[in-house]
Protein backbone atom coordinates (compact mmCIF):
# COMPACT_ATOMS: atom_id res chain seq x y z
CA UNK A 1 0.00 0.00 0.00
CA UNK A 2 2.56 2.56 0.61
CA UNK A 3 4.61 1.85 -2.34
CA UNK A 4 1.35 2.64 -4.77
CA UNK A 5 1.46 6.09 -4.19
CA UNK A 6 5.03 6.78 -5.77
CA UNK A 7 4.68 3.98 -8.74
CA UNK A 8 1.31 6.49 -9.93
CA UNK A 9 3.85 9.52 -9.04
CA UNK A 10 6.39 8.29 -11.23
CA UNK A 11 3.60 6.93 -14.19
CA UNK A 12 2.41 10.62 -14.25
CA UNK A 13 5.57 12.23 -14.60
CA UNK A 14 6.48 9.68 -17.24
CA UNK A 15 3.00 10.50 -19.09
CA UNK A 16 3.48 14.16 -18.82
CA UNK A 17 7.18 13.85 -19.67
CA UNK A 18 6.22 11.89 -22.89
CA UNK A 19 3.77 14.30 -23.49
CA UNK A 20 5.87 17.16 -23.35
CA UNK A 21 8.32 15.52 -25.51
CA UNK A 22 5.51 15.04 -28.38
CA UNK A 23 4.46 18.36 -27.76
CA UNK A 24 7.93 19.29 -28.90
CA UNK A 25 8.47 17.37 -31.56
CA UNK A 26 5.35 18.43 -33.18
CA UNK A 27 6.52 22.44 -32.69
CA UNK A 28 10.05 21.20 -34.06
CA UNK A 29 9.09 18.98 -37.12
CA UNK A 30 8.64 20.77 -40.54
CA UNK A 31 6.54 19.96 -43.43
CA UNK A 32 6.63 21.21 -47.22
CA UNK A 33 3.91 21.70 -48.84
CA UNK A 34 3.37 22.15 -52.73
CA UNK A 35 1.05 24.47 -54.00
CA UNK A 36 -1.03 23.68 -57.26
CA UNK A 37 -2.15 26.87 -57.71
CA UNK A 38 -5.74 26.91 -56.57
CA UNK A 39 -7.06 29.21 -54.10
CA UNK A 40 -8.14 27.45 -51.31
CA UNK A 41 -10.59 28.67 -48.40
CA UNK A 42 -8.79 31.45 -45.77
CA UNK A 43 -7.24 29.45 -42.13
CA UNK A 44 -7.04 25.35 -44.93
CA UNK A 45 -4.12 24.01 -45.66
CA UNK A 46 -3.46 23.80 -49.47
CA UNK A 47 -3.60 19.93 -49.36
CA UNK A 48 -7.07 19.87 -47.70
CA UNK A 49 -8.40 18.36 -50.87
CA UNK A 50 -7.77 14.63 -49.98
CA UNK A 51 -8.75 15.44 -45.85
CA UNK A 52 -11.74 14.20 -44.26
CA UNK A 53 -12.65 16.24 -41.27
CA UNK A 54 -12.66 14.60 -37.95
CA UNK A 55 -16.40 14.68 -37.80
CA UNK A 56 -17.27 11.44 -38.98
CA UNK A 57 -19.97 11.45 -41.18
CA UNK A 58 -19.69 14.56 -43.02
CA UNK A 59 -17.89 14.79 -46.15
CA UNK A 60 -15.30 17.11 -47.46
CA UNK A 61 -16.77 19.47 -49.67
CA UNK A 62 -14.98 19.58 -53.13
CA UNK A 63 -13.50 22.63 -54.86
CA UNK A 64 -13.93 23.67 -58.50
CA UNK A 65 -11.57 25.85 -59.93
CA UNK A 66 -10.34 27.16 -56.35
CA UNK A 67 -14.33 28.12 -55.65
CA UNK A 68 -17.23 25.76 -53.76
CA UNK A 69 -20.16 24.89 -56.16
CA UNK A 70 -22.31 26.70 -53.78
CA UNK A 71 -20.28 29.72 -54.71
CA UNK A 72 -20.10 29.22 -58.37
CA UNK A 73 -23.75 29.02 -58.48
CA UNK A 74 -24.67 31.86 -56.22
CA UNK A 75 -21.83 33.91 -58.62
CA UNK A 76 -24.75 32.90 -62.36
CA UNK A 77 -27.66 33.60 -60.03
CA UNK A 78 -26.62 36.98 -58.99
CA UNK A 79 -25.05 37.89 -62.82
CA UNK A 80 -28.48 36.50 -63.88
CA UNK A 81 -30.11 39.18 -61.67
CA UNK A 82 -27.62 42.31 -62.38
CA UNK A 83 -28.16 41.19 -66.24
CA UNK A 84 -32.18 41.94 -66.03
CA UNK A 85 -31.93 44.60 -63.25
CA UNK A 86 -29.35 46.84 -65.67
CA UNK A 87 -32.06 45.91 -68.65
CA UNK A 88 -34.96 47.31 -66.71
CA UNK A 89 -32.19 50.56 -65.66
CA UNK A 90 -31.45 51.17 -68.91
CA UNK A 91 -34.63 50.92 -70.21
CA UNK A 92 -36.38 53.09 -67.81
CA UNK A 93 -33.28 55.65 -68.65
CA UNK A 94 -34.20 55.64 -72.28
CA UNK A 95 -38.07 56.37 -72.01
CA UNK A 96 -37.42 58.95 -69.54
CA UNK A 97 -35.01 60.63 -71.81
CA UNK A 98 -37.44 59.58 -74.90
CA UNK A 99 -34.68 58.09 -76.89
CA UNK A 100 -37.32 56.00 -79.20
CA UNK A 101 -40.58 57.34 -80.86
CA UNK A 102 -43.37 56.01 -78.43
CA UNK A 103 -41.43 57.31 -75.08
CA UNK A 104 -42.99 60.02 -74.56
CA UNK A 105 -46.78 58.35 -74.67
CA UNK A 106 -45.27 56.02 -71.94
CA UNK A 107 -43.84 58.52 -69.92
CA UNK A 108 -47.36 61.13 -70.12
CA UNK A 109 -49.73 58.22 -69.52
CA UNK A 110 -47.91 55.70 -67.07
CA UNK A 111 -45.81 58.14 -65.10
CA UNK A 112 -46.48 55.68 -61.57
CA UNK A 113 -45.66 52.03 -63.30
CA UNK A 114 -42.61 54.02 -64.73
CA UNK A 115 -41.56 55.38 -61.60
CA UNK A 116 -41.74 51.74 -59.93
CA UNK A 117 -39.81 50.19 -62.65
CA UNK A 118 -36.96 52.84 -62.14
CA UNK A 119 -36.75 52.52 -58.58
CA UNK A 120 -36.65 48.30 -58.98
CA UNK A 121 -33.70 48.98 -61.15
CA UNK A 122 -31.95 51.03 -59.07
CA UNK A 123 -32.22 49.50 -55.98
CA UNK A 124 -32.21 45.71 -57.94
CA UNK A 125 -28.52 47.34 -59.32
CA UNK A 126 -27.21 48.15 -55.96
CA UNK A 127 -28.22 44.59 -54.87
CA UNK A 128 -26.59 42.76 -57.30
CA UNK A 129 -23.38 45.09 -56.42
CA UNK A 130 -23.54 44.07 -52.86
CA UNK A 131 -23.95 40.33 -53.69
CA UNK A 132 -20.93 40.68 -56.52
CA UNK A 133 -18.48 42.11 -53.97
CA UNK A 134 -19.95 39.57 -51.41
CA UNK A 135 -19.31 36.49 -53.51
CA UNK A 136 -15.67 37.87 -54.80
CA UNK A 137 -14.48 38.69 -51.04
CA UNK A 138 -16.09 35.40 -49.47
CA UNK A 139 -17.92 38.12 -47.15
CA UNK A 140 -20.75 35.95 -45.18
CA UNK A 141 -22.00 39.57 -44.21
CA UNK A 142 -22.43 41.39 -47.26
CA UNK A 143 -24.48 38.46 -48.97
CA UNK A 144 -26.68 38.38 -45.51
CA UNK A 145 -27.28 42.27 -46.58
CA UNK A 146 -27.58 41.03 -50.21
CA UNK A 147 -30.09 38.21 -49.23
CA UNK A 148 -31.85 41.13 -47.32
CA UNK A 149 -32.12 43.78 -50.15
CA UNK A 150 -33.82 41.20 -52.64
CA UNK A 151 -36.70 41.10 -51.04
CA UNK A 152 -37.58 45.45 -51.35
CA UNK A 153 -36.37 44.30 -55.00
CA UNK A 154 -39.00 41.19 -55.10
CA UNK A 155 -41.88 43.81 -53.74
CA UNK A 156 -41.33 46.47 -56.65
CA UNK A 157 -41.07 44.17 -59.42
CA UNK A 158 -44.56 42.55 -58.43
CA UNK A 159 -45.78 46.10 -58.13
CA UNK A 160 -45.37 46.85 -61.43
CA UNK A 161 -46.86 43.66 -62.81
CA UNK A 162 -49.71 44.38 -60.31
CA UNK A 163 -50.04 48.24 -61.61
CA UNK A 164 -49.56 46.96 -65.33
CA UNK A 165 -52.50 44.13 -64.64
CA UNK A 166 -54.93 46.32 -62.52
CA UNK A 167 -55.00 49.28 -65.30
CA UNK A 168 -55.36 47.11 -68.34
CA UNK A 169 -58.16 45.13 -67.19
CA UNK A 170 -61.88 45.47 -66.61
CA UNK A 171 -62.87 48.75 -69.02
CA UNK A 172 -59.29 49.90 -70.04
CA UNK A 173 -61.28 52.03 -72.81
CA UNK A 174 -63.35 54.46 -69.03
CA UNK A 175 -60.48 54.49 -67.28
CA UNK A 176 -58.83 56.00 -70.06
CA UNK A 177 -61.16 58.88 -70.48
CA UNK A 178 -61.00 59.83 -66.83
CA UNK A 179 -57.62 59.62 -67.21
CA UNK A 180 -57.74 62.00 -70.43
CA UNK A 181 -60.52 64.16 -68.94
CA UNK A 182 -59.06 64.43 -65.52
CA UNK A 183 -55.40 63.33 -64.66
CA UNK A 184 -53.76 64.79 -67.78
CA UNK A 185 -52.65 68.56 -67.83
CA UNK A 186 -52.32 70.09 -71.00
CA UNK A 187 -48.98 69.34 -72.22
CA UNK A 188 -49.65 65.61 -71.24
CA UNK A 189 -52.65 66.21 -74.19
CA UNK A 190 -50.54 67.76 -76.60
CA UNK A 191 -48.33 65.08 -76.16
CA UNK A 192 -49.96 62.41 -76.93
CA UNK A 193 -52.06 64.38 -79.34
CA UNK A 194 -48.93 65.09 -81.47
CA UNK A 195 -47.80 61.22 -81.43
CA UNK A 196 -50.72 59.62 -81.84
CA UNK A 197 -51.82 62.19 -85.03
CA UNK A 198 -55.47 62.99 -83.06
CA UNK A 199 -57.62 65.26 -81.38
CA UNK A 200 -59.46 65.48 -78.03
CA UNK A 201 -60.62 62.26 -76.69
CA UNK A 202 -63.75 61.29 -78.89
CA UNK A 203 -63.81 64.00 -81.05
CA UNK A 204 -62.06 67.68 -81.78
CA UNK A 205 -64.44 68.86 -79.10
CA UNK A 206 -64.03 66.54 -76.64
CA UNK A 207 -61.36 67.71 -74.01
CA UNK A 208 -59.13 68.74 -76.43
CA UNK A 209 -55.99 71.03 -75.74
CA UNK A 210 -55.75 73.30 -79.00
CA UNK A 211 -52.40 73.49 -80.87
CA UNK A 212 -51.10 74.26 -84.45
CA UNK A 213 -52.66 70.62 -85.67
CA UNK A 214 -55.42 70.25 -83.60
CA UNK A 215 -58.13 72.81 -83.79
CA UNK A 216 -61.58 72.68 -83.19
CA UNK A 217 -62.98 72.01 -86.62
CA UNK A 218 -59.98 69.59 -87.38
CA UNK A 219 -60.29 66.59 -89.52
CA UNK A 220 -58.06 64.20 -87.45
CA UNK A 221 -60.19 61.60 -84.85
CA UNK A 222 -60.36 61.67 -81.35
CA UNK A 223 -57.76 60.02 -79.20
CA UNK A 224 -59.54 56.73 -77.68
CA UNK A 225 -59.32 54.25 -80.20
CA UNK A 226 -55.53 54.91 -80.80
CA UNK A 227 -54.87 55.21 -77.48
CA UNK A 228 -56.62 52.41 -75.87
CA UNK A 229 -54.94 50.38 -78.48
CA UNK A 230 -51.40 51.72 -77.36
CA UNK A 231 -51.82 51.34 -73.84
CA UNK A 232 -53.64 48.11 -74.01
CA UNK A 233 -50.51 46.37 -75.90
CA UNK A 234 -48.21 48.21 -73.85
CA UNK A 235 -49.78 47.08 -70.40
CA UNK A 236 -49.50 43.32 -71.69
CA UNK A 237 -46.38 43.80 -72.28
CA UNK A 238 -44.97 45.84 -69.10
CA UNK A 239 -46.86 43.12 -66.62
CA UNK A 240 -46.31 39.92 -68.72
CA UNK A 241 -42.51 40.91 -68.78
CA UNK A 242 -42.72 41.41 -64.76
CA UNK A 243 -44.99 37.98 -63.95
CA UNK A 244 -42.09 36.10 -66.24
CA UNK A 245 -39.42 37.86 -64.02
CA UNK A 246 -41.07 36.83 -60.48
CA UNK A 247 -39.63 33.34 -60.70
CA UNK A 248 -36.48 34.33 -61.48
CA UNK A 249 -36.25 36.64 -58.79
CA UNK A 250 -37.56 33.79 -56.48
CA UNK A 251 -34.80 31.43 -57.53
CA UNK A 252 -32.32 34.38 -56.45
CA UNK A 253 -33.55 34.83 -53.62
CA UNK A 254 -33.56 30.91 -52.74
CA UNK A 255 -30.06 30.43 -54.00
CA UNK A 256 -29.02 33.49 -51.98
CA UNK A 257 -30.35 32.38 -48.69
CA UNK A 258 -29.10 28.61 -49.33
CA UNK A 259 -25.38 29.56 -50.68
CA UNK A 260 -24.39 32.17 -48.58
CA UNK A 261 -22.90 30.07 -45.80
CA UNK A 262 -21.14 27.76 -48.21
CA UNK A 263 -19.11 29.80 -50.09
CA UNK A 264 -15.99 28.45 -48.27
CA UNK A 265 -15.60 24.99 -46.92
CA UNK A 266 -15.42 26.52 -42.84
CA UNK A 267 -19.34 26.22 -42.40
CA UNK A 268 -20.22 23.97 -40.14
CA UNK A 269 -16.85 22.73 -39.29
CA UNK A 270 -15.62 25.04 -36.96
CA UNK A 271 -16.22 23.83 -32.40
CA UNK A 272 -19.04 26.24 -30.92
CA UNK A 273 -17.78 29.01 -29.28
CA UNK A 274 -18.50 28.77 -25.27
CA UNK A 275 -21.96 30.24 -24.21
CA UNK A 276 -21.14 33.46 -21.83
CA UNK A 277 -24.27 33.05 -19.49
CA UNK A 278 -23.14 29.04 -19.14
CA UNK A 279 -19.81 30.22 -17.02
CA UNK A 280 -17.45 28.87 -20.14
CA UNK A 281 -19.60 25.80 -21.23
CA UNK A 282 -20.61 24.78 -24.62
CA UNK A 283 -24.06 23.63 -23.30
CA UNK A 284 -26.67 23.50 -20.49
CA UNK A 285 -26.19 19.94 -19.79
CA UNK A 286 -22.80 20.13 -18.94
CA UNK A 287 -23.18 23.46 -16.70
CA UNK A 288 -26.14 21.55 -15.11
CA UNK A 289 -23.53 18.64 -14.33
CA UNK A 290 -20.63 20.84 -13.12
CA UNK A 291 -22.81 22.89 -11.02
CA UNK A 292 -24.64 19.85 -9.31
CA UNK A 293 -21.08 18.18 -8.41
CA UNK A 294 -20.18 21.50 -7.25
CA UNK A 295 -23.39 21.62 -5.06
CA UNK A 296 -22.40 17.70 -3.80
CA UNK A 297 -19.24 18.73 -2.84
CA UNK A 298 -19.92 21.81 -1.15
CA UNK A 299 -22.62 19.80 0.77
CA UNK A 300 -20.20 17.24 1.45
CA UNK A 301 -17.75 19.27 2.98
CA UNK A 302 -19.97 21.03 5.39
CA UNK A 303 -20.65 17.48 7.13
CA UNK A 304 -16.99 16.92 7.07
CA UNK A 305 -17.63 13.89 4.69
CA UNK A 306 -15.52 13.27 1.72
CA UNK A 307 -17.63 13.16 -1.51
CA UNK A 308 -17.51 9.52 -2.58
CA UNK A 309 -17.16 7.81 0.62
CA UNK A 310 -18.08 3.68 2.14
CA UNK A 311 -18.94 2.71 5.61
CA UNK A 312 -15.63 2.18 6.40
CA UNK A 313 -14.58 6.04 5.49
CA UNK A 314 -17.73 6.55 7.97
CA UNK A 315 -16.01 4.40 10.87
CA UNK A 316 -12.82 6.01 10.26
CA UNK A 317 -14.22 9.53 10.35
CA UNK A 318 -15.71 8.97 13.67
CA UNK A 319 -12.76 7.37 15.34
CA UNK A 320 -10.96 10.56 14.09
CA UNK A 321 -13.54 12.29 16.50
CA UNK A 322 -12.70 10.16 19.19
CA UNK A 323 -9.95 11.56 21.57
CA UNK A 324 -6.84 9.20 20.52
CA UNK A 325 -6.16 6.46 22.96
CA UNK A 326 -3.14 5.90 25.46
CA UNK A 327 -1.66 2.74 23.93
CA UNK A 328 1.05 3.50 21.33
CA UNK A 329 3.04 1.40 18.93
CA UNK A 330 5.90 1.27 17.54
CA UNK A 331 7.12 0.86 13.84
CA UNK A 332 10.51 1.13 13.31
CA UNK A 333 12.10 4.38 15.28
CA UNK A 334 8.84 6.28 15.44
CA UNK A 335 5.83 6.30 17.63
CA UNK A 336 2.44 7.24 16.51
CA UNK A 337 -1.20 6.38 18.19
CA UNK A 338 -3.69 4.28 16.76
CA UNK A 339 -5.97 7.22 15.85
CA UNK A 340 -3.09 8.89 13.91
CA UNK A 341 -2.64 5.35 12.00
CA UNK A 342 -6.38 5.56 11.29
CA UNK A 343 -6.51 9.13 10.01
CA UNK A 344 -3.68 8.12 7.38
CA UNK A 345 -5.66 4.57 6.33
CA UNK A 346 -8.49 6.92 5.32
CA UNK A 347 -6.48 9.53 3.69
CA UNK A 348 -4.72 6.60 1.87
CA UNK A 349 -8.49 5.66 0.58
CA UNK A 350 -9.10 8.89 -0.39
CA UNK A 351 -5.92 9.23 -2.80
CA UNK A 352 -6.44 5.71 -4.19
CA UNK A 353 -10.23 6.86 -5.07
Amino acid sequence: MTNQQPLNEKALTNGSGNQMYNMMAASNSTTTVQYDGTDPSPNLSHNESGVQPAKPGVMRGKLYYGWTKSRWILLIANCLFMAYALVIFFGCLATYGQAYYDAEVIVAANRTMLDVAFACSIISTFTASVGMAGVIRKNRRLLGIYSLLLWPCFALLCAVGYLGYKHDTWNLKAKLGMQWRYSLNDNGRITLQNNLHCCGFENPSDHATYFAKCFPKSLLPGCAHKFTIFESTFLKKAYTTAFVLVPLQISVMIVAILCSNHITLQFGRRPRPHIAYLEGFDDWRSWERHSKEKDDQQEYDAKGLPLQFSPIDFLSNQNDMQPPQSTTTAFGQSNFTTGDATRKRSVHRQVQR
